[in-house]
């Protein structure tokens, strides 16, 4: 199955499976989800602690994903060697981002009106990595990585630009301008 989600936002999915079936939800975004490549997994489990006589056949189970724009594609695999019957509705979840900023990028909660981050995101909509890097305070932390000031290098800004970050290159060579020159 597949859908368009045309902006970012909570999608809450209602989900109807028979009673005792174990069910795999696979979702990706621009591409058709495999074992090992996806977005989403999800198992809908049908068993039920307790059951009384003549209690439905179904089992309802509802689940919330953040889902980014583009088109999402769905695949479901059975865990039962006998076919099984799923039915879902799937709604956007407004109460989870209404009148937040961005839906809080998904990596929050929306509470009247204010996005509160989970840990290591901040920001008016949470999309901001929370800096855990210093980058020696010689660069700045940008897209998850140090961008290091003139003059500074390394991972974490902390090498002249130029020191070698192996300074004896490993006995096979002398540090010349910041690089390793064998000898």
């Amino acid at each position: 199955m597949q859908f368009y989600q045309s902006e970012a936002a909570y999608v809450k999915f209602d989900y109807s499976i028979p009673r005792g079936a174990s069910i795999g939800v696979y979702a990706r975004r621009n591409a058709l989800p495999t074992h090992t490549q996806y977005d989403i997994l999800e198992v809908l489990s049908g068993f039920k602690a307790r059951s009384t006589r003549g209690s439905h056949p179904t089992v309802k189970k509802e689940v919330t994903h953040f889902m980014d724009p583009g088109h999402w594609f769905l695949s479901l695999y059975n865990d039962d060697g006998d076919p099984q019957e799923v039915s879902f509705i799937a709604v956007v979840a407004e109460d989870m981002t209404q009148n937040c900023p961005n839906g809080c990028s998904g990596k929050g909660e929306c509470l009247l009106a204010h996005c509160q981050c989970n840990p290591g995101f901040g920001g008016e909509d949470c999309s901001e990595s929370v800096c855990p890097v210093l980058c020696s305070q010689r660069g700045e932390y940008i897209n998850g990585e140090c961008q290091c000031n003139p003059g500074w290098k390394g991972k974490e800004c902390s090498l002249r630009h130029d020191e070698c970050e192996v300074p004896d290159c490993n006995g096979h060579g002398h540090c010349v301008n910041g690089k390793c020159a064998c000898v």
